[in-house]
């Protein structure tokens, strides 16, 4: 609620706003002094700008603790003389300059403005400090109205200003408009290294897009770099975040990584697609480390020579191990479609050893079987179970041992050895000295050693006794 008290006979105090010509002062406990005419300011008064013609309002404020508002001459309070220095205005210690809705910190020195009635605001100008991220460091800046009708500079040529409390380096130019302040050019720090024309600063975060990203040396063991690419950095925290729309992220100079990227200040994490030539892990959560990669909950790729697909498998967990150039592949509920031999396999675990191009899946129990399909035999395929399965996708051999007694129709198949190996096809072999199983439901089941076995496409059985 605005108030007057008066004293002295013709002074008061008020609180409330005072418009002069483009000016408006406003405050709470502001003097009016009769003897000198003027309105005296205290703490937490503002200044800001009206258009007197088109009634715009600036967003740019001046906040101030002491300030003077003379309004004429104390031999002419009638007005009857017009004299051009007045209305005049002057803050006598440093005050603070921000924008309506903007957090910044550009600290103005003493001014004075005087022909309150008659100054045009093109023609003003306010030297001060800017302050970036509240460090100590700061540069020096002449704020002018821009075509926006807010006050706005320029800094340029910054040469190696550390930023941040010292923890970012910076070498370019400095905007400070109403959107808030701005930089262009190249940023150092220990987590990140980047580039841009136009970044935008806040007290505790660098944002926008960058031409370029890299890691800073203290994640060259995850190391990556991007370019045009979005940033969003926080120095103090030592966390960012760098988000891929379109561009690939190159990690650890041989993978490629389409996505985003999170350092939480400790370790780096990630969601999107992971890929190289010989495999794409498609998960919403990668963790990186120096010497391997983790994806949770994950779907899986794996290509042959010629980019088609040999191996696929969806919501598993992927352990790649970087120095020792294996993998492995974890699955609670879904099986692994290994189309190169045209099989679905259901097992725990899968092993990749990359350098030697050989797959080995086995269950967490030993002694537990995995259950397989042969995808080319009879509609439903052929549903069998083993131990453990290895797979060369070098020489595409794929051969399954400890293999329990397979069913065809009415009949069991025991392998010679318990083993055997498919061919390129992904067709089975010619059973050499099997054992054919015959069940019989009133009878002992009948078997039959020694033979020769082969199965068809559509299940049925030929074999040769020896």
């Amino acid at each position: 609620r605005e108030r007057v008290t008066f004293f002295d006979d013709k002074s008061f105090y008020m609180d409330g706003a005072i418009k002069i010509g483009n000016f408006l002062f406003s405050g709470k406990n502001i003097a009016f002094h009769y003897d000198d005419f003027s309105f005296d300011f205290s703490k937490n008064s503002v200044l800001s700008f009206i258009d007197e013609k088109s009634l715009q309002r600036s967003s740019s404020l001046i906040y101030f603790d002491d300030g003077q508002l003379l309004l004429d001459s104390c031999n002419n309070k009638s007005g009857l003389t017009r004299l051009n220095d007045f209305p005049r205005f002057q803050v006598f210690e440093k005050s603070d300059f921000a924008y309506f809705d903007k957090n910044i910190s550009f600290i103005l020195e003493p001014f004075q403005i005087n022909y309150l009635h008659d100054v045009a605001l093109t023609n003003l100008t306010f030297p001060g400090q800017l302050y970036v991220a509240s460090d100590s460091v700061n540069f020096r800046g002449v704020l002018r109205f821009d075509s926006n009708f807010d006050l706005a500079t320029n800094i340029n040529n910054v040469d190696s200003a550390y930023l941040f409390n010292n923890r970012v380096l910076f070498s370019g130019d400095l905007s400070l408009n109403s959107r808030g302040l701005f930089a262009s050019g190249l940023f150092e720090s220990d987590e990140l290294v980047f580039q841009s024309n136009n970044l935008g600063l806040t007290t505790h975060r660098i944002f926008g897009y960058v031409d370029y990203v890299s890691n800073g040396i203290s994640l060259n063991s995850t190391s990556f770099n991007v370019d045009n690419i979005l940033l969003s950095y926080f120095p103090y925290k030592k966390q960012f975040l760098v988000k891929s729309k379109e561009n690939t992220i190159n990690l650890y100079s041989d993978l490629n990584f389409m996505g985003d990227i999170y350092f939480d200040g400790m370790d780096m994490n990630g969601s999107g697609k992971l890929c190289n030539t010989n495999y794409l892990f498609d998960s919403s959560h990668h963790y990186f480390s120096d010497s391997s990669i983790m994806s949770a909950d994950a779907t899986c790729q794996f290509f042959n020579s010629d980019s088609t697909i040999m191996l696929k498998a969806s919501s598993v967990s992927v352990e790649n191990n970087l120095d020792s150039d294996s993998i492995f592949i974890f699955s609670s509920n879904n099986n692994f479609e290994l189309l190169s031999v045209k099989h679905t396999l259901d097992f725990d675990l899968l092993i990749l050893d990359m350098s030697q191009k050989i797959m080995s899946f086995s269950n967490n129990n030993p002694s537990e079987e995995g259950s397989l399909i042969a995808n080319l035999y009879s509609k439903r395929g052929l549903v069998y179970s083993a131990l453990d399965v290895n797979y060369n996708w070098a020489d595409n051999e794929f051969c399954v041992e400890s293999v329990f007694p397979i069913p065809v129709k009415k009949f069991l198949i025991q392998p010679d050895n318990n083993s055997f190996c498919f061919n390129s096809t992904g067709e089975l072999p010619m059973f050499k000295n099997a054992t054919i199983i015959k069940n019989r439901k009133l009878f002992k089941d009948k078997l039959i050693n020694h033979v020769d076995v082969e199965i068809s496409p559509s299940l049925k059985l030929t074999w040769i006794k020896d």
